[in-house]
C-alpha cells in the first residue's frame, strides 16, 4: 500500500503537474485600448513569456496572445505591457564572463512587467539568457538601462622594484559597465539632488525601486501603480490523522530478548499545528513548512527460549513513547485547476514526553522459578531525530497528505540500534 501511494503521488506531482492550467482572474488590453476582463493562465513566469492564454469565462475556449497582438495584460496583481525592446545578451554567470565591455544587443518582442508606473515608470523582464533587464519609459518608448558584467585584463606590478617590465604579470578582474547610472542622471535631470543616490545604486529591482521613491520625494511626481513584492507570507493551520509506526531493533546476541521479540505495527492518533512561510516571489509555490506535532506509538513483543518443560525463559517487552516533534520541511506545490498538489521533505526532531520502557523475564529451571521486572533498554534517549518526505493535495484551505518518516529511535546502548518508521495519513486546515 505504501509503495502504491508513493508511486501515485510521485506520478501526480512530477508527471502530470506541469501540463496543467492555472487560470486566475485577469484582464487583456486590446490594441484598440479596450479592456477585456476574464481569466489568464498564470505561470509565475521566470523568463521572457512569448504568449499568454486568456478566457472570458472558465468554460470558454482559450485565446492565445503574443506581445504584438495586445497592448498588455494583468493577473495576480501583476501588470505587463507589450513592447519591442533592445536586450543585452551577455551572460551574467561569473564562471562564463567574457573579456570586454562591448554590448551584445538584440531586438526582441516581450511582455514587460511593471514595477512602477507614473510620471516616471520602471519595467523589467528576464530574457532567454535568464538575464534580468530593466527599462524606463519615455512617452511610449522603452529605454533599456544598460548594464553588463565583464572581465578585463590589468597589469599586476611586481613587488620587487625593477625596470624589467617582463616581470609584470597579467591578472583578470571583474568589471561592470554601469551606463544605466548616466541614463538615470538624464531621466531624473529635473532633480539634481538625486545624483548622489544614483551613483550608489545597484542594478537590482529593489535598489531601483528605492531610487524611484527618492525621486518622488524630490519632485512630487505621481505614481499610478507600485508593484508590491512581498518576500513571504505566514499561514497558520491545524492537522490531524493516523500514524502507523514500526519499530526495528537490531544488535548483538546479548539483546536477542528484545531484538527478536516480534513487535507488531502500532496504529495511533497524531495531530499538530502548522506554520507555513510562503515565498510569494514564486506565487507561493515554494514554502517552508514548520510543524509542531504530537505523535505516539506502543508496541509489545515476546521472546521465548524453551529447552524443556522444566527449563525455559519467557521475556515480554513493552515499549511506548509519546513525542512532541518539530518538523522543518521545504514544500513545493503546483496547481491542477482549482486543486494544488504538493511534495515536501525535511528534518524532524522530537522530545519524549511519555515513556514506557518495560521488560518482564520469567525463568524456570526445574524447581527454581523467578520473575524479574525492569527496563527493557537501560540507556534510552529523550530526543529522536530523523527525516521525512510526503506528498499530498490541497483544495482551498483543506489538505490531505501521505508522509513517511524515519527516526533514530530511543537507544543509545552500544551494540543496540533502533529505527522508527512512521507512516502518516494527515488531514489539514489552514486559516
Amino acid at each position: 500500500m505504501r509503495k502504491c501511494l508513493l508511486f501515485f503521488f510521485s506520478v501526480l506531482l512530477f508527471g502530470v503537474a506541469f501540463g496543467q492550467e492555472n487560470y486566475l482572474p485577469g484582464y487583456v488590453l486590446t490594441l484598440k485600448g479596450d479592456t477585456l476582463k476574464g481569466y489568464i493562465d498564470y505561470r509565475e513566469w521566470e523568463k521572457d513569456k512569448k504568449v499568454v492564454f486568456f478566457k472570458k469565462t472558465l468554460d470558454d475556449a482559450k485565446t492565445q496572445y503574443a506581445p504584438l497582438a495586445i497592448k498588455g495584460f494583468g493577473v495576480n496583481e501583476e501588470n505587463y505591457e507589450s513592447a519591442i525592446v533592445k536586450t543585452e545578451m551577455s551572460t551574467e554567470y561569473t564562471q562564463d564572463l567574457e573579456l570586454g565591455s562591448e554590448l551584445k544587443i538584440e531586438m526582441d518582442t516581450a511582455f514587460l512587467r511593471a514595477a512602477i508606473r507614473g510620471t516616471k515608470s520602471l519595467y523589467y523582464y528576464t530574457n532567454k539568457r535568464m538575464k534580468v533587464q530593466f527599462y524606463v519609459k519615455q512617452n511610449d518608448d522603452f529605454e533599456l538601462l544598460v548594464h553588463k558584467r565583464y572581465l578585463r585584463k590589468t597589469r599586476l606590478a611586481n613587488t620587487v622594484s625593477v625596470e624589467d617590465s617582463s616581470l609584470n604579470f597579467d591578472r583578470i578582474i571583474i568589471k561592470e559597465n554601469n551606463n544605466f547610472l548616466g541614463q538615470f542622471r538624464l531621466y531624473f535631470a529635473d532633480c539634481p539632488k538625486m545624483y548622489s543616490k544614483i551613483n550608489s545604486t545597484k542594478y537590482e529591482l529593489n535598489k531601483l525601486q528605492k531610487l524611484f521613491y527618492a525621486y518622488l520625494l524630490c519632485s512630487n511626481a505621481d505614481i499610478t501603480y507600485n508593484e508590491k513584492r512581498s518576500k513571504s507570507k505566514l499561514k497558520f493551520g491545524i492537522f490531524a490523522g493516523v500514524s502507523l509506526t514500526s519499530l526495528n531493533l537490531t544488535g548483538s546476541k546479548y539483546f536477542n530478548d528484545i531484538t527478536k521479540a516480534g513487535y507488531k505495527q502500532s496504529t495511533d492518533f497524531a495531530a499538530g499545528v502548522i506554520f507555513d512561510i510562503n515565498f510569494l516571489r514564486n506565487s507561493g509555490r515554494w514554502s517552508q513548512s514548520n510543524e509542531i506535532l504530537y505523535t505516539t506509538y506502543s508496541v509489545e513483543g515476546r521472546y521465548d527460549v524453551v529447552k524443556s518443560a522444566d527449563e525455559y525463559t519467557y521475556t515480554s517487552t513493552s515499549l511506548s513513547y509519546s513525542y512532541i516533534k518539530l518538523n522543518n520541511m521545504v514544500r513545493f506545490k503546483y496547481p491542477m485547476g482549482k486543486l494544488f498538489i504538493f511534495g515536501n521533505a525535511g528534518i524532524t526532531s522530537g522530545y519524549a514526553i511519555g515513556e514506557k520502557n518495560y521488560k518482564k523475564i520469567e525463568k524456570k529451571f526445574y524447581v527454581d522459578e523467578s520473575v524479574t521486572e525492569g527496563k527493557a533498554i537501560k540507556e534510552a534517549r529523550k530526543i529522536e531525530v530523523g527525516f521525512n518526505v510526503g506528498f499530498g493535495a490541497m483544495y482551498k484551505k483543506c489538505s490531505i497528505e501521505f508522509r513517511e518518516e524515519l527516526g533514530n529511535g530511543m537507544t543509545t546502548t552500544s551494540n543496540l540500534k533502533s529505527i522508527t518508521n512512521r507512516i502518516y495519513l494527515l488531514f489539514g486546515y489552514r486559516f
